[in-house]
C-alpha cells in the first residue's frame, strides 16, 4: 500500500514537473514571437530559400536529396518548408515552432534524466525525491538558460531545437529500453530512427552512439569498458551498424566545403594545431563561466587567438581537467560512476565543436546548447542530497521544496534570458547589443552596418561601422565590398572606384571585383576603363553573368550590337543564361531588326519573372511588330497593370 501510494505520488510529481517545464518556457520565450528575421543567415536559409516553398511529394524529395555541397540538414528544411505552408515568411509561426520544439525537448530531457539517474553507478539507492529533484532541475535549467537563447530565438538556430527534440526524445526511449527486457526491440528501434532524424537535422547528430555507450558504462557495475560493451552490444550494435552510413553520408558532404565556409578543412588557428588547443581550453573556462554567470554572452564572440597556455584561463581549466581526471578514476574505483557520467555528456555533446576537426567559429553559445546540462547535473546530484537534508531537518516538505527551486531558477536565469530575446528583435537591436559587449568586433560592425544601410537607409552610419569593420580586420573583404556598395548608391562613384581596386588588389583572381571596378568607371562615364575593367574580369571568368550582362549594356550603348551578340553568346552556349542575359539578348535582336528572335527572348524573361512589367511591355512591342496584335495586347496591358505610373507605357 506505502509503495504504491509513492508510486503514485511520484507520478503526480512527474506530470506536475512536465507542465512546469512546459509553461514556464513558453512564459520566457513568449517575447520572442514579434521578433523579424534577422542579417544572420535568415535571408539564405528562410527568406530566399526556393527550397521551402512547397510541401509537395516532389520537393518533399528534393529536399531529402542528397547532395555534398557542404552540408545535408534536410530535417531543418523541412521544418521551414512547414512553416512556410502555414505562415509564409510571417515570423510569428516560426517562433512558435522553435519554442515548442524546445519545450518538447526539455520534457523529453527530463524524462530521460528520471530513468538515466536512478540506474547511475553511485545513485542506484537514491530516494526518489532526489532523483526527481536532479532531473527536474537539470531540465528546467536547460528550458530557461539564456545559452538557450540562440538555439531557440534565433530562426537559423533551428537545427539545434531539432537535434535536442530527437536527441533526447532517443535517450529516454534508449534508458526505458535498457531496462526492460518486454518490449526493448520496439523501444530501441524507436530510439535509432529519432537518432537519424537527429543526425538529420544537425550532423552533429552524429555522436548519439557515443552518449548511448557513455550511459551503458556509466549505468552497468563494472568498470571494464570491453567487458560492459560485449555484454550488452545487443543494446548498442544497432546505433552502430545504422549511424556508420549516416556519418559516412555526413561526412562526404562536410569535406566539400566553400571557400571562406565552415566545417572540416577550414584550418586550424593560425596553421597551429597548439594555438587551436590553447584557444579552444581558453574558450572552455568561457563556456563554463557563462553557464553559471551568463553576463557576457554574445551572438558573435571575437576570434582571440591564445598562442600559449600561460594564460590564467588556460591553467586554470588544464587543473581542474587533471583533478577532475584524479577524482573520476578515484570514484570508479569505489563504483561511483555520477562524476564520470555528467563530464563525460558535456564533453562529448561539445565534442563535434572541440576544433578537433578544425572549424571556422571557436565559440557560440549554440555550441553548448546540448552540452550544458551535464554540469548542470553535475551540480544537482551533489547538491540536492544536502539540499534534501536540509529539508527534512527543517521538516519542509518535497513540494514546497521544488517550488522555492522553480523560484530560484526562474528568477535567476529568466532576466538574462528575456534580455537576450530582445536582443534578436532585429538585425539592429542584434549587433547593437552585441558591440554593446565586445565594441571590436569587426563581424557585428559589419552586419550592423548592412541594416543600418538597407533596412535604415542611413548610409552615414553604415559607412562608419563599415569602416571600423575594415579597420579591426583588414584582411576581410566583406565590409569593403558594403561599403563600394554605399558609395555606389550615394554616387560617391570616385571612391567607389578606389574601393573596388582595393578589393581587386586583395583578391587578384576574383573577377568579381574587376567587375565592380568596370561599374564604377561606367557610372563615372568612363567608357574605356569601364570596358577595360569588365574584360579584365572576363579573363578570370570567361562566363561571369554579371559582367557579361554589364560589358553588353556597355556595348549596346554604344551601337557595338555584334560585339554584345557575341559576349551573350557566351553565357548561352555556358548554359548559364540568366533573365538579364536574356533581356539584352531581346535589345540587341530588337536592334538588329529581329523582331523573332527579340521576342523570344523577351517573353523567355517574362516566364522567368512574371512581374518584370519592362519585359512584358517591350514583348507586346515586338510581338506587335510581327502583328500578332492579340499576344501583344495582352502583354502591354499587363505591363500596365503591373507599374501604371509608367508614361512610356501608354
Amino acid at each position: 500500500m506505502i509503495e504504491a501510494q509513492t508510486k503514485n505520488n511520484f507520478f503526480n510529481q512527474k506530470r506536475y514537473s512536465v507542465a512546469i517545464i512546459f509553461f514556464v518556457t513558453l512564459a520566457v520565450y513568449a517575447n520572442t514571437l514579434n521578433n523579424q528575421f534577422t542579417n544572420w543567415d535568415d535571408v539564405a536559409l528562410i527568406i530566399n530559400n526556393e527550397q521551402i516553398r512547397s510541401l509537395n511529394l516532389k520537393n518533399i524529395k528534393a529536399i531529402f536529396d542528397f547532395r555534398a555541397q557542404g552540408t545535408y540538414q534536410p530535417v531543418r528544411v523541412l521544418s521551414y518548408a512547414i512553416d512556410y505552408h502555414f505562415w509564409k515568411l510571417n515570423t510569428v509561426g516560426y517562433h512558435i515552432h522553435s519554442i515548442l520544439l524546445h519545450a518538447f525537448a526539455s520534457i523529453f530531457l527530463y524524462l530521460g534524466m528520471l530513468e538515466i539517474i536512478p540506474g547511475i553507478r553511485g545513485m542506484e539507492h537514491a530516494e526518489h525525491a532526489i532523483v526527481q529533484y536532479a532531473a527536474f532541475f537539470t531540465a528546467l535549467v536547460f528550458a530557461v538558460h539564456p545559452l538557450s537563447t540562440e538555439a531557440v530565438t534565433w530562426l537559423s538556430g533551428r537545427k539545434y531545437v531539432l537535434l535536442s527534440l530527437f536527441a533526447f526524445f532517443a535517450l529516454y526511449l534508449f534508458a526505458k529500453g535498457f531496462k526492460v527486457k518486454d518490449g526493448r526491440s520496439r523501444l530501441i528501434l524507436g530510439s535509432v530512427l529519432l537518432a537519424v532524424l537527429a543526425a538529420l537535422s544537425s550532423p552533429f547528430g552524429v555522436i548519439f552512439p557515443l552518449i548511448v555507450l557513455i550511459c551503458i558504462f556509466s549505468m552497468d557495475g563494472s568498470n571494464n569498458p570491453v567487458y560492459v560493451l560485449n555484454k550488452h552490444k545487443a543494446v548498442w550494435l544497432p546505433y552502430c551498424v545504422i549511424f556508420v552510413p549516416v556519418f559516412l553520408k555526413l561526412w562526404s558532404a562536410l569535406v566539400k566545403i566553400n571557400p571562406g565556409g565552415t566545417g572540416p578543412g577550414t584550418g586550424h588557428v593560425e596553421g597551429n594545431s597548439l594555438y587551436t588547443l590553447w584557444t579552444m581550453l581558453r574558450v572552455l573556462f568561457d563556456y563554463v563561466r557563462n553557464i553559471f554567470f551568463p553576463f557576457w554572452l554574445n551572438i558573435r564572440y571575437p576570434d582571440f587567438v591564445s598562442k600559449s597556455f600561460m594564460e590564467y584561463k588556460i591553467i586554470t581549466v588544464i587543473a581542474v581537467i587533471a583533478v577532475m581526471a584524479v577524482v573520476i578514476l578515484w570514484n570508479l574505483r569505489k563504483g561511483d560512476k555520477r562524476l564520470f557520467f555528467c563530464f563525460a555528456w558535456f564533453i562529448i555533446f561539445w565534442l563535434p565543436v572541440s576544433n578537433i576537426i578544425p572549424i571556422s567559429t571557436k565559440m557560440a553559445d549554440r555550441y553548448i546548447y546540448m552540452a550544458f546540462p551535464g554540469l548542470v547535473l553535475l551540480f544537482s546530484l551533489y547538491v540536492f542530497p544536502l539540499f534534501n537534508a536540509v529539508a527534512k531537518k527543517i521538516h519542509i516538505s518535497g513540494t514546497i521544496f521544488s517550488m522555492i527551486a522553480v523560484l530560484l531558477i526562474v528568477c535567476y536565469f529568466a532576466p538574462f534570458t528575456l534580455a537576450r530575446n530582445r536582443a534578436w528583435k532585429d538585425s539592429g537591436t542584434l549587433w547593437s547589443a552585441s558591440l554593446k559587449t565586445y565594441p571590436h568586433n569587426a563581424i557585428a560592425h559589419n552586419n550592423l552596418g548592412i541594416h543600418l544601410l538597407y533596412v535604415e537607409r542611413k548610409p552615414e552610419l553604415a559607412m562608419m561601422h563599415f569602416r571600423e569593420a575594415i579597420r579591426l580586420k583588414p584582411e576581410s573583404t566583406q565590409p569593403r565590398e558594403n561599403l563600394y556598395d554605399t558609395f555606389m548608391w550615394q554616387k560617391q562613384y570616385l571612391k567607389a572606384v578606389e574601393c573596388a581596386k582595393k578589393l581587386a588588389a586583395m583578391a587578384p583572381d576574383n573577377s568579381e571585383w574587376y567587375n565592380k571596378t568596370g561599374a564604377a568607371f561606367d557610372a563615372l562615364g568612363d567608357i574605356k576603363q569601364a570596358e577595360q575593367y569588365y574584360r579584365k574580369a572576363l579573363k578570370k571568368d570567361v562566363v561571369h553573368l554579371e559582367t557579361i550582362n554589364n560589358l553588353a549594356s556597355l556595348l549596346i550603348s554604344q551601337r557595338r550590337y555584334t560585339e554584345a551578340e557575341i559576349i551573350l553568346g557566351k553565357a548561352l552556349s555556358s548554359g548559364k543564361s540568366n533573365a538579364n542575359i536574356y533581356f539584352n539578348l531581346g535589345v540587341v535582336s530588337s536592334f538588329q531588326k529581329d523582331y523573332d528572335s527579340a521576342a523570344k527572348y523577351f517573353l523567355l524573361v517574362v516566364g522567368l519573372n512574371p512581374d518584370d512589367a519592362v519585359a512584358h511591355f517591350l514583348a507586346g512591342k515586338e510581338l506587335l511588330k510581327l502583328g500578332e496584335s492579340r499576344k501583344a495586347d495582352k502583354h502591354i496591358e499587363k505591363a500596365r497593370r503591373l507599374d501604371p505610373d509608367n508614361k512610356k507605357f501608354y
